[in-house]
């Protein structure tokens, strides 16, 4: 426990000092990451070049600590990344030029600073740039090393005795080992971290892709129903003799068709604007009782055609938190459902209770007549979240279950020994 805290600690921590990945690229935060170790381990030469009596060495370490602190503050307060990054590689190459001269040359350690800062160019400079920081860095090297081979007076050496010389050239060759070993355990980190999240961002693109499969099949099997009622009345009216009565019915059938095929399409169009940010729905204080009340008046003409009774037992006002279109829209799914799967002389009961801080909606059918084991694996399918998308739930009881659990509630259903099916609706009261 203690180590899983210390580790989150120190991960908020690194974070924090090389900039968050939201706002930085890699190559931002690994400029970050090199200043602001380089700012610390230079405070280290700096320390031991002034005890140790090299004070043209200490003086470069001076200038190297204000450089780095001052590309650090650029880059991560002022968001000046690729500027900064070019001077401060610049400004860095032409100090250790100069502090070749000044300490011992090739002999000193100065080289091992030369190569340690070009390796952290090269981890951070943009693809572009590789060419030129290798020619400079090459040429600059090449340059040191002629003008010392032609003119060794230009070298001078300030170390007071042998132990110093050789400490100094370790603690240098440590510093910049810390420097590459810091640079690179920054790259695999954050390199991890990024293809995770780009693993992450794949595998929810799959499942949005199949998601999206499965809302195109749930659709299309909710329409064919009604547009094959529809041609199938039309084929009736164009190629049979039909009396006017018979007529009349047909035509009355197909308005019905086409108000609840024009429903379901507007159902998916409001569901479809609301489906990625539903927590953005605007809410208002509604009254279910007057919901449930009027969403089963606009269903009392399509129950008398099939012979279905809707028994309404709501009296009291139920006040909850949602959305007046989204209620009904809740509503008129679950009655609608019923309607489809609820046979001939049947019954729907529509009720809306009070449970504790809790409204209760229940739609219950009277069933199709199908055995207790058929329902039954209606009920299961919807239960299971997993399956929620199925078509044997339908596009409306999905849309159901997403707007309930949107609003803080919750919809489950069971069934009866005769097939028949209650859904039932909690919501929060307000």
């Amino acid at each position: 426990m203690i180590h899983t805290f210390t580790a989150l600690n120190l991960q908020h921590l690194f974070s924090k000092i090389v900039g968050n990945p939201k706002q930085f690229t890699l190559q931002h935060r690994l400029f970050n990451a090199f200043t602001f170790i380089g700012f610390v381990l230079v405070l280290g030469t700096l320390i031991f070049n002034s005890l140790s009596g090299l004070y043209y060495p200490a003086l470069v370490s001076l200038v190297a600590a204000v450089l780095l602190g001052a590309a650090y503050y650029q880059s991560t307060i002022k968001n000046r990344y690729l500027q900064t990054f070019v001077i401060i590689a610049v400004c860095l190459n032409l100090l250790l030029a100069i502090n070749y001269f000044y300490n011992a040359g090739v002999a000193g350690p100065t080289l091992f600073l030369l190569l340690g800062v070009y390796l952290a160019t090269m981890m951070i400079s943009p693809k572009h740039q590789y060419i030129f920081w290798t020619i400079l860095h090459n040429t600059l090297i090449i340059l040191l090393l002629i003008i010392e081979f032609n003119f060794p007076e230009s070298i001078k050496s300030t170390y007071t005795n042998r132990s110093i010389y050789f400490l100094d050239n370790l603690i240098t060759y440590l510093v910049v080992s810390l420097l590459i070993a810091a640079g690179v355990i920054t790259f695999v980190f954050h390199y991890t971290v990024e293809r995770k999240t780009v693993e992450k961002q794949s595998k929810l693109l799959g499942l949005l892709n199949e998601e999206k499969i499965r809302l195109i099949s749930i659709l299309s099997h909710d329409l064919r129903s009604p547009i094959s009622g529809i041609q199938s009345y039309l084929d009736r009216l164009f190629y049979e003799s039909l009396t006017t009565e018979e007529k009349e019915i047909i035509e009355q059938h197909l308005l019905d068709l086409t108000n609840r095929t024009q429903q379901l399409l507007n159902s998916v169009l409001h569901w479809s604007k609301d489906y990625y940010h539903v927590e953005q729905m605007q809410l208002s204080t509604v009254d279910l009782t007057k919901s449930l009340r009027h969403s089963s008046e606009l269903y009392t003409h399509l129950a008398q055609h099939k012979q279905i009774k809707l028994v309404l037992n709501s009296s009291s006002p139920l006040h909850i938190i949602s959305s007046e279109a989204i209620t009904q829209l809740i509503i008129r799914n679950l009655i609608d459902n019923a309607i489809k799967f609820t046979k001939e002389g049947g019954e729907i009961h529509l009720k809306t209770h009070k449970e504790g801080k809790t409204a209760l909606i229940s739609v219950a059918d009277s069933g199709s007549g199908e055995s207790q084991s058929v329902a039954e694996k209606i009920s299961k399918s919807f239960e299971n979240s997993a399956d929620t998308y199925r078509i044997n739930s339908g596009l409306g009881l999905m849309m159901c279950k997403q707007y309930t659990e949107a609003l803080g509630g919750s919809i489950h259903c069971h069934t009866n020994a005769l097939g028949g099916t209650t859904f039932v609706v909690r919501l929060p009261l307000s």
